[in-house]
């Protein structure tokens, strides 16, 4: 939609609004192939997919898990991310967009899990702290690791996403999260430090309880931020020297709903407080902008960021 507003060519829309990020994302095995069917498809983990993207139709998107219902691995086995060739064509598409910083951006653990167990199984696995979610979680540890381990150098930073939070608070208790994710998580993030990325960590939701740890495991930038749910002034005060943030416009209520000036308004917002707390920042809308949000919203953004 953008880039026919700009009339510009959709492959580099981006670098003409300023995105300063350019996404790669692990592609599938080069001998695998992708069979779309009735707006769905099976990746290599067996996980079926709807092609629309709507977080209606399954678990958030996802419509067939390969141990939904199960409680033992049985002879099920992630992909092997170190076959595969799975950085093919990406030099040449950094070729195309020399000046932005390139992340690798992939699933984090606790949604790659989910998406073979099932959401709500592998929640009430890790509440009965059940061997079957430990296993599941390592398994999902050693492919992240793998994707990891085989880094280009070309590779800026990695962006992990994944979900822990919803609109009130953490999807499981701060404990939980401490017991079964963050072990993990720390072996992860460590490996990525090893290879001298920087380290962006993504979770929608209330995750201030748990921002500490981030910071503590040697995350350096933190998103989306969403404004309608977090206490803003608290964050950026507490935190806001210690790890970036990333996001912050709201992308449940300005950005969509409002008009341009209310768009221009909370974007002058957020650099007064990052600003007055001499925080860092990263603007960005917090999360991914609605289809149905009017062009002329975000094109306000555009040229308010372009014109600073």
């Amino acid at each position: 939609k953008m880039a026919a507003y700009y009339k510009q060519d959709a492959e580099f829309i981006e670098d003409y609004i300023g995105n300063c990020f350019l996404y790669i994302s692990p592609q599938a095995h080069e001998d695998f192939e992708i069979i779309v069917k009735d707006n769905a498809y099976v990746d290599e983990f067996g996980i079926k997919l709807d092609t629309v993207g709507s977080y209606h139709i399954g678990e958030f998107g996802v419509l067939e898990q390969p141990l939904k219902g199960k409680s033992a691995v049985g002879d099920y086995k992630y992909p092997d991310f170190r076959a595969g060739n799975r950085y093919r064509n990406v030099e040449s598409k950094i070729k195309q967009h020399p000046n932005r910083y390139v992340l690798f951006r992939t699933v984090g653990l606790f949604d790659n899990t989910w998406h073979v167990t099932g959401f709500e199984d592998l929640l009430m696995e890790m509440g009965a702290d059940s061997p079957y979610s430990s296993r599941m979680l390592d398994m999902s540890m050693d492919y992240i690791m793998a994707q990891i381990e085989t880094l280009p150098d070309y590779i800026n930073g990695v962006r992990f996403l994944e979900d822990w939070g919803h609109q009130a608070a953490l999807l499981m208790s701060p404990d939980m999260w401490r017991k079964k994710l963050k072990p993990r998580l720390k072996i992860i993030y460590n490996e990525v430090k090893r290879k001298g990325k920087t380290l962006f960590s993504h979770s929608c939701g209330d995750t201030t309880q748990i921002i500490p740890d981030l910071i503590e495991m040697g995350v350096d930038c933190i998103d989306p931020m969403q404004p309608e749910i977090l206490d803003m002034d608290y964050i950026i005060g507490e935190y806001g020297k210690d790890v970036a943030f990333f996001g912050a416009l709201g992308c449940q209520s300005t950005i969509p709903l409002g008009s341009p000036g209310d768009v221009v308004r909370e974007a002058q917002t957020r650099i007064e407080q990052f600003s007055r707390n001499n925080a860092r920042y990263i603007m960005g809308p917090a999360g991914s902008i609605p289809n149905e949000a009017p062009e002329e919203n975000v094109a306000a953004l555009v040229e308010f960021c372009k014109n600073m």
